[in-house]
């Protein structure tokens, strides 16, 4: 039985989901500025390491480490934010050539067949997977090389550098190089699923060529996205290899659809304050909303008992960071923002999962959210005002 890992890349100091699939590590990309470090997580700055280098070669830190640290038959890697589709049958894809999702969640996972036995015998039917490919049309080019030239913060020169490193030091990749640059359809993101030996050789030439860029390149005046330069040119290196390979058919190799989860931030649990002097108040809303509660809770600051300590918890579906300063910023009061979701909107009480289904504020089941609240945070009383679809607590 083949030994198969997929690397998930994730973000420092950034709480995300975790897939939980089959074959799955979690990894965080450089781990060298995480300052959190967590337990449950593999760092990417044991052992043989470039995590320090994350700012400019961003997931390929994940692909070195695994490279230099880890063993296995296959290696895959994907993003926190991104996993292969294994099921046979094609999903409906967005225009940017990805199955969308707001939420990853056990559906999604069926529908996915992110379960052993199926990840297990499409996987080992090849010798190579990679992320499906977009069209260059997609990006508002005609062709590789022109996407490149008119993405903001990139600058062309760099391929043109690439290219002289890769005819000198590998030719016998330099034409497919030309062919990919001339052509329309790019392999996004850095995810793919190699067996050891194509990954080991891949890795190898990869790393060498990204060693000699940084040594001849000038990336010091680069805006921060430019400065994720190498990180961008992995990608261009991958796609390169994958058509090189395909063009001389020595190996079975494949496309994976690429599933896109919206919103990746952990959902948080919510507990209620039993001491005596402790009033819940329960409020939702979207941005749209965003004028009448800072009004609601205005009034409510200004009219609390000073005897009483006020817990206002605000679900909401789209409200930004930035917004919910101006509510969390007032002393008198104990805030909790947390975010809902809009389809099949969930949150956590006591631990127990509970949905609200429609869009909060807007279609609230009175009696159902009456009753969903009361189970999670005992002892509050509820009003709500008829012909309103929204109830009052305190």
């Amino acid at each position: 039985m083949k030994d198969i890992k997929i690397f998930v890349t994730h973000t420092p100091n950034k709480e995300s989901i975790r897939f939980q699939a089959p074959f799955t590590y979690d990894v965080i990309a450089g781990s060298s500025f995480d300052t959190k470090k967590s337990d449950d997580f593999y760092h990417d700055n044991t052992g043989e390491n470039i995590s320090i280098r994350n700012k400019s070669y961003c997931e390929l830190t994940t692909q070195y480490w695994a490279w230099k640290n880890q063993t296995a038959d296959y290696y895959g890697f994907c993003h926190y934010r991104r996993f292969f589709n294994f099921n046979e049958s094609s999903l409906h894809e967005s225009k940017w050539g990805t199955i969308e999702f707001d939420y990853f969640d056990a559906q999604i996972k069926e529908k996915l067949h992110l379960n052993e036995s199926d990840m297990r015998n499409y996987i080992e039917k090849y010798d190579f997977l990679i992320a499906k490919g977009v069209e260059a049309s997609s990006m508002n080019a005609k062709t590789l090389y022109s996407q490149y030239e008119k993405a903001s913060d990139l600058h062309i020169g760099d391929v043109n550098i690439l290219l002289n490193i890769i005819n000198e030091k590998y030719p016998w990749l330099y034409e497919t190089a030309i062919r990919f640059f001339k052509g329309k359809v790019f392999f996004p993101c850095n995810m793919f699923i190699m067996q050891k030996q194509l990954f080991q050789s891949y890795s190898e030439m990869l790393f060498d060529i990204l060693e000699q860029f940084e040594q001849i390149a000038d990336m010091s005046h680069y805006s921060r996205e430019g400065y994720r330069t190498i990180g961008h040119l992995g990608e261009r290196i991958l796609s390169i290899y994958y058509l090189y390979l395909k063009e001389k058919n020595m190996y079975k190799l494949g496309e994976l659809q690429v599933a896109l989860f919206r919103n990746t931030d952990i959902e948080k649990e919510v507990y209620a304050d039993k001491s005596s002097n402790a009033v819940p108040i329960v409020l939702a809303a979207n941005k749209k909303y965003i004028p009448v509660l800072y009004t609601c809770i205005q009034s409510i600051v200004e009219n609390i008992n000073e005897e009483n300590h006020y817990h206002i918890y605000i679900f909401h579906t789209d409200i930004l960071g930035e917004n919910q300063k101006v509510f969390i910023n007032a002393p008198e009061c104990e805030f909790y923002v947390y975010k809902c979701r809009k389809k099949g909107i969930r949150f956590y009480l006591k631990s127990k999962r509970a949905y609200f289904h429609g869009n909060v504020l807007q279609v609230f089941n009175i009696g159902y959210f009456k009753g969903l609240l009361q189970s999670g945070l005992p002892g509050l009383r509820y009003d709500y005002l008829p012909g309103y679809s929204r109830a009052v607590s305190y």
